[in-house]
């Protein structure tokens, strides 16, 4: 079966790249779920699997980034609500280590969707222009912004480590 093919083949992929966007690992399983429902239920036909699945996921993303869920989420970080960190996940741990994976998250979303499609995903400024819908121009842009952001953030956090240690 091709549906049985796809999921078989993408959903872990597609796990990480919401889990990319999200940084929690319950949600990129519930949007990976729903794009899959998505999927399942669309007429359209398919030229490019992992283009057509990446803009279904990135879309699924934006949306629960802007839900009240996620920003009941985020109130609860900000006024600090101790969570139960004893069930933390491989995945979370090993991302919040890496100090790229911290800038990166610190970014504002319309230079991080950037960052994640063009390093993580690999996509050309092409591909992300027809995935999020912008003119290449635009990514251009952003992506250069986003890397002018991210080289003084990572010099100020190594900077800091160094300090710290010396």
């Amino acid at each position: 079966m091709e549906f049985e093919r796809l999921v078989n083949t993408y959903t872990n992929y597609l796990l990480k790249l919401s889990f990319l966007y999200v940084k929690d690992r319950q949600a990129a399983e519930d949007i990976v779920q729903d794009v899959w429902i998505k999927v399942m239920l669309s007429k359209n036909e398919i030229t490019s699997e992992k283009s057509y699945l990446v803009q279904i996921t990135v879309n699924q993303c934006k949306d629960y980034l802007k839900s009240w869920r996620y920003r009941k989420v985020r109130i609860i970080d900000v006024l600090g609500i101790e969570k139960d960190t004893s069930q933390r996940d491989g995945m979370v741990i090993s991302e919040e280590k890496s100090t790229i994976g911290k800038a990166v998250w610190q970014l504002p979303f319309k230079y991080r969707e950037i960052i994640i499609l063009y390093y993580y995903d690999s996509q050309t400024v092409r591909d992300i222009a027809f995935t999020l819908k912008l003119a290449e121009g635009t990514v251009k842009t952003r992506l250069i912004k986003a890397r002018k952001i991210l080289k003084e953030q990572l010099n100020e956090t190594d900077w800091e480590v160094l300090n710290s240690e010396g």
